[in-house]
């Protein structure tokens, strides 16, 4: 057992030995670590430094502590943080978790700890890019980033593949958020330079000769995220520094397909004087991929007067975000076909206190097996339906999305299969209800509740027609026929459905 009576030092001793070290034990370790005052976590990390070796049970206790330390990071004493950067140094690439050890240190803020953190990271990053590129991520956020510890000593470490984008993204927002008169990397122009040109020289060669085996397709297809990755930070950093060495691989850039690619090599060249190029990067708004990132370089450029006020106008905008975030590795992984704007409209917005502007479209996927497409929407939020509601009302439409947004505890909805005893009294009376209103072979599938109100959806059939119907503890009832596609709606749409309408018609008086 584990008081919280008892000693963290003591403790942390005492589990040392535990055998086994069970998820039990370690839930409770952790329970007792959120409990713990900062001079016994301390002690702890004193304890922890001291060790001459790094077992399984330490690596499991140490990891506990990320969670608990990271939001007392600003708070912590300089001896704490001390002690995490000489933890790092003794044990930190050998630890699942090394990267949280230093993204602790720099989400401190102090001048110090970020220092240690540079100096730690640029020594010995740890294995995982993940890992790798988490302590720099909160120092995107400061307010006053410590320049004078920061670089030139986290430019030693562009040469890790995996850290090398995320400095160049700090030292150029070290630029544009006017923490540094010249960029960091100014006399490192050549150096980044040549390091362009190779990377675009891989690229092109991938361009050219596509692998056919699917092992080799997905060794090439990593290379081609990673070299871009590297190439749009590049790109970035060139134009930024100024160096006209950098003219001859940011127009070997340009030549490539990858439109993001092209449109940060059009902005470098663009602010190294380069007509042409500054003519094509306003060009570029008119793709919806890259119209956002276009429009800003256009605006850092003074060049707003060159774009077209066709790609500027909020639905177009709307457009351009709904796009990207089609093209994000957790959605689809690149842009739709098509995209068509079906409606918009000025909403009141669950979660939102002021009118929002909200965008409707349907997209497209041409595919080799045929076309794919939905409905969408941005503004509010950004998503996709993908079931069959293509012919839906444009106001249900807003509803489901709507429905689906929502989150709160009394908008809730199970499976038939999660039923529980108590529901299953309303399940059965709803049903009958659903039966004296004449409908035929009910089969419950959802149960929701609203509020208060609750419902049910069940697969039915009105007549000879087979469909799903819903009925609330109002004896309100709708239905809608089954659909014959490859991806028909199911309960839980109607279920969003329902709730929306609601939701939207008390917000805005309708």
């Amino acid at each position: 057992m584990i008081s919280s009576l008892e000693s963290l030092p003591d403790l942390f001793a005492r589990l040392r030995q535990a055998d086994p070290l069970n998820a039990s034990i370690l839930r409770a370790w952790q329970a007792r670590l959120t409990q713990a005052d900062d001079a016994e976590l301390t002690e702890v990390l004193r304890t922890m430094a001291a060790l001459t070796d790094l077992g399984y049970r330490e690596e499991h206790l140490l990891a506990a502590l990320w969670p608990v330390l990271t939001p007392r990071a600003p708070r912590l004493t300089p001896e704490t943080l001390a002690l995490l950067a000489k933890l790092y140094e003794r044990w930190g690439t050998n630890l699942a978790g090394g990267g949280e050890l230093l993204r602790v240190l720099a989400m401190s803020g102090q001048t110090a700890a970020i220092g240690a953190m540079i100096e730690q990271l640029v020594a010995a990053p740890p294995p995982q890019a993940e890992q790798a590129v988490a302590p720099l991520v909160p120092l995107f956020r400061l307010k006053k980033l410590p320049v004078e510890v920061v670089f030139p000593r986290l430019l030693d470490g562009l040469a890790e593949p995996a850290l090398a984008p995320a400095i160049l993204d700090l030292a150029n927002y070290a630029v544009r958020g006017g923490h540094v008169s010249q960029h960091p990397a100014h006399a490192r122009g050549k150096q980044l330079a040549a390091l362009l040109a190779g990377v675009v020289a891989q690229l092109k060669t991938l361009e050219g000769r596509p692998p056919s085996e699917e092992a080799e397709l997905t060794a090439a297809a990593q290379q081609v995220q990673d070299g871009i990755t590297l190439a749009v930070c590049l790109c970035d950093a060139l134009g930024l520094i100024g160096d006209s060495t950098a003219i001859a691989p940011l127009e070997a850039a340009l030549e490539l397909k990858h439109r993001r690619l092209r449109c940060e090599a059009a902005a470098a060249l663009a602010r190294l004087g380069d007509e042409r190029s500054a003519e094509l990067l306003a060009q570029m708004a008119a793709e919806p991929l890259v119209r956002l990132r276009a429009i800003r370089y256009a605006e850092e450029l003074n060049l707003e007067d060159r774009l077209d006020p066709r790609f500027t106008t909020p639905a177009a905008l709307a457009e351009a975000q709904l796009t990207c975030w089609f093209a994000e590795p957790g959605q689809f992984g690149f842009p739709p076909t098509s995209c068509e704007l079906l409606d918009t409209r000025t909403l009141y917005w669950p979660g939102y206190a002021e009118p929002r502007e909200c965008y409707l479209f349907r997209f497209v996927y041409q595919q080799p097996g045929g076309e794919y497409g939905g409905i969408a929407i941005a503004g509010p939020l950004t998503m996709a339906q993908a079931t069959d509601v293509v012919d839906w009302p444009v106001e249900d439409l807003y509803a489901l999305f709507a429905g689906w947004h929502v989150d709160h505890p009394e908008v809730e909805y199970r499976p038939f299969e999660a039923f529980e005893p108590e529901h299953r009294d309303s399940v059965e009376r709803f049903a009958a209800e659903l039966a004296d209103q004449g409908f035929e072979e009910i089969i419950p599938r959802l149960w929701g509740g609203y509020f208060g109100n609750e419902l049910l959806v069940a697969e039915a059939r009105q007549g000879r027609i087979e469909g799903l119907a819903l009925i609330d503890n109002e004896g309100r009832a709708e239905f809608e026929p089954r659909r014959s596609g490859p991806r028909p709606f199911g309960p839980a749409e109607l279920f969003h459905r329902y709730a929306g309408r609601r939701l939207l018609a008390q917000f805005n008086n309708a």
